[in-house]
């Protein structure tokens, strides 16, 4: 068998296996998505950010760790990724394990690491910078990397969690449901989480503790408004599935504790519109009493 015909073979499993993964009904609950694509933009003509990071296991067939970040600013693209693959490379690695010994082999060799190694920049789809040197990119770039995804996560996260604090007049939407286990394991039960909510731009945000260890591992935020990279983009603002990284989590990881326990600016408004020296003006309200006695013996309490 010859090497370009093992490489259609890989290319037509992935093809089956993606298709699988859209429209398959047993995971019809997965996000179904691109990878950002910058030649495929349906529109360049406003300042745009948005932020992917997959750090989930499909196939061999689906890069399972790459962080990417697109911005739009002035009809100027950029593209900057941390853990991007050479296709070329990957293709190698599929052709030395051509006798196929496992699906579980990986072959996507760089991981997310803090250091971006892929760098596109094009105004409109004239290319005018592209790079994939780690060293060059984590140079000129790094900085603009870390910094922008901080800003634009951060920013998403307290227009998710404003919706909490009037979650009255928004429609917020949790499910919690137990994390099957064995019959043999007496340890407490865990439960899987998840939040739906839609904000006042119409934004659509869902976020995910899968594991039941009180993180968030999932945040997504999208918006119908046409903006996309091709067929079936997926959220087309924020898309984070099954988050390994530390500095992520620091952003997002308690957006589901959050809007399942309550957070910490809903409990300090509850706080003040109740404070503890009008406890007492309530009860004698509430509870009024023409017994001369009763305010006697309420001091010798």
């Amino acid at each position: 068998m010859t090497k370009s015909t093992i490489k259609k073979i890989y290319k037509a499993l992935g093809l089956i296996f993606i298709t699988g993964l859209i429209f398959d009904g047993a995971v019809s609950q997965e996000v179904p998505f691109q990878f950002l694509n910058t030649e495929r933009l349906s529109r360049y003509s406003e300042n745009r950010v948005a932020y992917q990071h997959f750090e989930k296991e499909y196939s061999p067939f689906i890069d399972n760790s790459i962080s990417m970040l697109l911005i739009i600013k002035d009809s100027k693209v950029y593209l900057i990724i941390d853990g991007y693959d050479d296709p070329d490379v990957v293709d190698e690695l599929r052709f030395a394990d051509a006798e196929m010994t496992t699906l579980e082999a990986d072959f996507w060799p760089n991981k997310i690491s803090g250091s971006p190694n892929y760098i596109r920049m094009a105004e409109r789809r004239q290319e005018l910078i592209h790079s994939t040197s780690q060293e060059f990119v984590t140079k000129n770039y790094g900085d603009l990397f870390t910094t922008m995804r901080d800003a634009f996560l951060k920013k998403q996260v307290a227009m998710f969690k404003a919706l909490l604090i009037s979650r009255k007049e928004n429609n917020i939407l949790i499910e919690r449901t137990p994390i099957p286990r064995k019959i043999s394991d007496s340890s407490p039960v865990k439960y899987k989480i998840t939040v739906k909510a839609k904000g006042l731009e119409n934004v659509l945000y869902y976020a995910e503790d899968a594991d039941g260890d009180g993180i968030t591992e999932t945040f997504t935020a999208s918006i119908a408004d046409g903006f996309d990279w091709g067929y079936r983009t997926g959220p087309n603002i924020v898309n984070i599935q099954s988050n390994k990284q530390e500095n992520i989590a620091n952003i997002i990881g308690k957006i589901v504790s959050d809007a399942y326990n309550g957070s910490a600016e809903e409990q300090e408004i509850i706080r003040k519109s109740f404070p503890p020296e009008k406890v007492k003006d309530m009860i004698d309200d509430v509870y009024r009493s023409i017994d001369p006695n009763v305010k006697r013996l309420e001091g010798q309490n």
